[in-house]
């Protein structure tokens, strides 16, 4: 592979469950567990890989290093032998894998404990090189017990039983779907609706047939590369085209966004989307808010 850079994508979505799994939603399962204590507010700074956000936990009585991925329909455990029942699962890349379910994990993630969820597990070696001592992935089943509020200019990240942000923030209208929030943008004056996906090491991804890609490469200049993705079926080679997009989301405005068109199942935004904000998950209002860092507040 030489030095071909690889871009890293880790959405989960089970789409089929086996046996007595098969009478529960993804969203009953979602919903399982609690966070304890019932109030609890708690700030840690993290690290990133690729500009994915990586958080320090501890499981089953050892400490690990846990990607934070808000497109993961669940919580996934890096895990050299499965436990529970095996389902299938499609990545972010839309290749299709496999993946085991258990049920009653929990994890501690600083003096708060996230008990009785439901996570996959499955090994996870291609990562392994990148993230020392990698316990898995923090989706779903975690992150909607909880409010998040992740400042990337200054690698915080609060969570909390309540509210956590003042006026200065803008609310975003956005529409929630199996907990995943999704985002209002307007590119080429029209309006698309976008997954935040804070797995994905990308600032905006366009899938490879849509219309959206259609519009943005009569629009923009775009080259073609042949590269490696990564993402939680493994390592596979992955077209696609990279350029800079123009958008706006509620009052912001995003000059040259760098965008990849690719193989993906949803037009999504990633972390480098928000470099430069605070953004706060409000996962009990079902409700998204940002605020921009200016110069001197970086100070």
């Amino acid at each position: 592979m030489g030095n071909v850079k690889r871009h890293v994508l880790f959405l989960v979505v089970v789409f089929f469950f086996t046996g007595c799994l098969s009478n529960k939603t993804l969203e009953d399962i979602q919903g399982e567990g609690m966070a304890l204590p019932e109030k609890f507010y708690c700030t840690r700074e993290f690290t990133t890989w690729e500009s994915v956000i990586i958080l320090p936990v501890e499981i089953e009585g050892k400490k690990k290093n846990f990607l934070f991925d808000t497109g993961a329909s669940l919580t996934v455990l890096n895990r050299e032998e499965p436990q529970g029942r095996k389902i299938k699962v499609t990545g972010a890349d839309n290749r299709k894998g496999e993946a085991y379910m258990e049920r009653g994990v929990s994890l501690n993630l600083g003096e708060v404990e996230f008990k009785d969820f439901t996570a996959l597990n499955l090994p996870m070696e291609d990562f392994e090189s990148h993230v020392p001592d990698l316990g898995g992935l923090i989706g779903q089943s975690v992150i909607n017990k909880a409010n998040w509020l992740i400042d990337y200019p200054h690698q915080k990240i609060t969570f909390s039983s309540d509210s956590l942000i003042d006026e200065s923030f803008e609310k975003i209208e956005i529409q929630e779907i199996r907990s995943t929030f999704y985002l209002p943008l307007t590119i080429a004056g029209n309006e698309y609706m976008a997954k935040i996906d804070l797995g994905s090491n990308e600032a905006l991804t366009v899938p490879a047939d849509s219309e959206l890609a259609k519009i943005i490469r009569d629009k923009y200049d775009f080259e073609e590369t042949d590269d490696w993705n990564l993402s939680i079926n493994g390592l596979g080679r992955a077209l696609k085209s990279t350029g800079q997009v123009d958008l706006t989301m509620g009052g912001f405005e995003f000059d040259s966004v760098n965008t990849v068109i690719k193989e993906s199942g949803k037009l999504r935004v990633g972390n480098k989307f928000f470099q430069n904000y605070i953004i706060y998950l409000d996962m009990m209002n079902s409700a998204f808010y940002i605020k921009k860092y200016h110069a001197l507040e970086l100070e």
